[in-house]
């Protein structure tokens, strides 16, 4: 039997591609912009936090870079991705409770070129951390290599390439492969599933102010007894936030119970432990590699050149390797070719490899560190005087 679709006009095919494509597009325009509008941490006390409701990795990213542009520099600041998500000021014991001292700006899955491009930004305008600048390198065996090196786009397109310092005369080849390479990225973040759905529903975005304090009253009462609360708590948080107040204490009491937990920023920029889950498991590697011999050349390069930034502003730089959870002598050929990068690395660039702590007590995931962990770095950086 032959099938009604065989010889149909393919260009119908492409008709539909290309509106869902243009829809896409339009939507993604649409999402707000939080980064001119920022919100102020310093405003969250001890026990506060703000969830994100609906936003993509950008959006939520932008929000500290608004904030650091905006606000007093702190004078020990992180720079890295969610694998030190959970690093915030109870690490530093007293020190930490002093207004101003940390501030953890992790952010989706930053890499090396992208970290040093947001220190530029940062230096231009006046804002690096006064002190000390730590900056979180993705641990060769969480990715296979991945989020080293490559550039993920997930900076406001400003910021990329803001690092021009030492950069040699680039061909029109190169100048062209760049641009390329960012049309990639964006497309890749335009079509993201997330950036899809929260462009459908932009009221329900945003973000929504709980605490501790809130949850213990939430969880004693409930909102979503009656017809109307059992109602709105049949919805997805994105559409029930759109029912007024009532949605809004339903999202709320969802994350307190933990059956819809949302990400949280404390007001020091970290994220509340538990949010990437706490269901420790070993040895849970990616298969794809991403880092081939002689990147190790590109590594010593960013590295170099985020030093570099560091000691011309008169900050201490140190970078940190955190380790994740695996089995005793577990190599791959991505931890080889960093390890030969280090080897090689300038003897005066202050690296904490901690690639094999493996202790159990340092993890809440794989590949997450948790308090116990933040807490010993802490105190190393301080036992090396690397802290104000």
């Amino acid at each position: 039997m032959t099938s009604p679709f065989r010889h149909r006009n393919p260009i119908i095919a492409i008709a539909v591609f290309l509106s869902l494509v243009t829809l896409a597009v339009a939507g993604h325009l649409r999402l707000p912009e939080y980064r001119s509008k920022p919100i102020d941490f310093t405003q969250l006390k001890s026990g506060e936090y703000l969830l994100q409701l609906g936003l993509t990795r950008r959006q939520a990213g932008s929000v500290k870079i608004g904030f650091n542009e905006q606000a007093p520099p702190p004078r020990v600041g992180v720079f890295g991705n969610h694998q030190f998500g959970y690093f915030d000021r109870t690490a530093f014991g007293p020190a930490g409770t002093n207004e101003g001292y940390f501030f953890n700006n992790w952010y989706a899955n930053l890499a090396l070129p992208e970290i040093r491009d947001y220190l530029a930004w940062l230096n231009e305008i006046g804002k690096l951390p006064t002190d000390t600048i730590i900056v979180q390198v993705t641990t060769p065996n969480n990715d296979n290599g991945g989020h080293i090196i490559n550039y993920n786009g997930e900076l406001p397109r400003d910021l990329h390439g803001k690092y021009t310092e030492d950069r040699p005369q680039q061909s029109w080849y190169e100048r062209a492969y760049l641009r390329f390479n960012d049309l990639r990225a964006e497309v890749k973040i335009i079509l993201n599933y997330q950036s899809v759905l929260s462009s459908m529903f932009p009221g329900g975005m945003g973000f929504l102010r709980s605490s501790d304090e809130l949850c213990i009253d939430l969880t004693r009462n409930p909102p979503h007894h009656g017809l109307a609360g059992r109602i709105v708590n049949l919805l997805p948080s994105t559409l029930a936030s759109y029912a007024g107040e009532l949605g809004r204490q339903v999202v709320l009491w969802r994350d307190c119970s933990g059956s819809a937990k949302l990400q949280g920023f404390k007001g020091d920029g970290s994220v509340r432990v538990g949010y990437f889950g706490t269901n420790l498991l070993l040895n849970q590697h990616r298969k794809e590699i991403w880092l081939k011999p002689g990147d190790e050349d590109t590594i010593i390069r960013y590295m170099l050149d985020i030093d570099r930034l560091g000691r011309k502003a008169g900050r201490q730089v140190v970078f940190v390797v955190p380790p994740v959870y695996e089995s005793e002598n577990f190599v791959t050929e991505a931890d080889r070719i960093f390890t030969r990068a280090l080897k090689q690395l300038d003897s005066r660039v202050i690296v904490l490899d901690h690639r094999y702590q493996h202790q159990v007590d340092n993890f809440i995931t794989f590949d997450h560190p948790g308090p116990i962990y933040f807490q010993k770095l802490a105190a190393e950086l301080a036992a090396k005087n690397l802290l104000p």
